[in-house]
């Protein structure tokens, strides 16, 4: 399980919290060998919480979330959307995160809101690899979707279509 983000960032240090008093307890309560891992800015002036790995500035970010199984956000709020979601499912991460983030980016997925849900929502994932794969796929078509050049596709549709109306109601 990884939580990455950049930790001098308020809401990421809270969810950090979030993780290790509320999420880790009901997770190791039925996996107690689940590993753990914070990576990113300045992970290492985190409180340390046994069983935690704390991996500061790593010089690859998608090789270290390459290594995990779920990502985790149990963010409570920030500016923006949480690119740490589509940067965890692009190097193979199912993700798990609450509601706001899973609309902030248009995914039919469903959010995990509160630690019990995360916990459970990470169990379900660690213990099913067609799931774990049906919700990495869902946020990878979300990523594709974003890209510059399917943007760009997408914007010269709607913009014949604008076109075509107008010409067929002249």
């Amino acid at each position: 399980v990884v939580l990455s983000g950049n930790m001098q960032y308020p809401p990421n240090r809270a969810a950090y919290e979030v993780l290790v008093a509320e999420v880790l307890p009901l997770v190791r309560a039925v996996r107690p060998d689940a590993r753990v891992r914070v990576v990113g800015r300045a992970a290492a002036t985190l409180p340390p919480v046994a069983g935690v790995e704390l991996l500061s500035d790593v010089p690859d970010m998608h090789a270290a979330l390459r290594d995990a199984t779920v990502a985790v956000a149990p963010l409570e709020g920030g500016t923006g959307a949480p690119n740490k979601v589509l940067e965890a499912a692009v190097a193979g991460c199912a993700v798990v995160a609450p509601q706001w983030v899973m609309d902030a980016f248009d995914l039919e997925l469903r959010g995990s809101d509160g630690a019990a849900a995360t916990a459970a929502a990470v169990l379900a994932l660690l213990d099913d690899p067609a799931g774990r794969a049906a919700n990495v796929a869902v946020v990878r078509a979300a990523v594709a979707r974003s890209r510059p050049d399917h943007l760009a596709i997408e914007a010269e549709r709607l913009l014949a279509a604008v076109a075509g109306s107008r010409a067929a109601s002249a």
